[in-house]
């Protein structure tokens, strides 16, 4: 699943996670992947739970669409 930095910069932001938003912008490229850049999320500190709140996410997806 391809995540957009900005999405994810956004979220981290209305969330209170200033830092980890900076760094995201700083060391992600502009479209992530949770497999491809797993190392770069954990040292931000941006576990999968997070990215499946975002839009597009697993919790953003029905049962029906995942199955």
């Amino acid at each position: 699943m391809d995540i957009d930095r900005d999405d994810l910069v956004k979220q981290l932001r209305a969330d209170g996670h200033h830092d980890k938003a900076e760094k995201a912008e700083k060391e992600l490229p502009k479209k992530v992947t949770k497999d491809d850049h797993k190392g770069l999320l954990d040292k931000i500190g941006i576990d999968d739970s997070f990215i499946d709140k975002l839009p597009g996410g697993l919790g953003d997806k029905k049962l029906k669409d995942i199955l």
